[in-house]
């Protein structure tokens, strides 16, 4: 039992991987952005509205999620590399308190805003899972999501994409090679090769 376990968890985590930038139907690509208000660390509220004019990187996350704090470094590179006047980076953490969060981002340095919101807020982007961010563009259009630990290359290709007010989906290599199985037609036998 534990071993199906085991491998059950290990199997959805690659399969999550490959399915990283599906799109579940709270706040869709290409539609407004869900309003909601949430409190900085500092005790100031903000909301989506609060950047508008700016491209938005919104990264929900937690402490005590171990993907989200295996993405804090690259979270960190990518401000570095894509804030500017136009780019703007808030974190959400929706289940913890200031004084962990604080601690958190103290010790790690993270340089942009951290905000904390209640279950509403992840509710109304339809977040089923943590690290998940989403880019809006400068009007609070929904241009790209991910599920999962974000890479630089990936969040950069999103901020380009949501400047120029399109829709962005980042392809990783294995999704590509199973489109291209799709195309070709040798996806049914792979998986029916697998099944048996």
């Amino acid at each position: 039992m534990i071993r199906t376990l085991v491998f059950t968890t290990a199997l959805g985590a690659a399969l999550g991987t490959l399915a990283a930038s599906s799109e579940p139907s709270g706040a869709p690509l290409g539609t407004a952005a869900p309003s909601f208000t949430a409190k900085l660390l500092d005790g100031r509220s903000v909301s989506p509205a609060s950047f508008g004019g700016k491209v938005l990187v919104l990264n929900f996350w937690a402490t005590w999620c171990p993907p989200c704090r295996a993405e804090t470094p690259d979270m960190i590179s990518a401000y570095k590399a894509l804030h500017q006047s136009d780019v703007a980076f808030l974190g959400i953490d929706t289940t913890e308190t200031a004084p962990v969060v604080r601690t958190f981002i103290s010790a790690k340095g993270v340089p942009y805003q951290t905000a904390l919101a209640g279950p509403d807020a992840y509710n109304r982007f339809g977040i089923s899972f943590i690290p998940t961010t989403i880019v809006l563009d400068a009007h609070g259009t929904v241009r790209a999501r991910w599920i999962g630990g974000i890479t630089p290359t990936q969040l950069a290709q999103y901020v380009a994409d949501a400047r120029a007010g399109r829709n962005s989906e980042y392809l990783t290599s294995g999704q590509k090679r199973i489109d291209a199985m799709l195309e070709g037609g040798t996806v049914g036998s792979w998986v029916l090769s697998v099944a048996m």
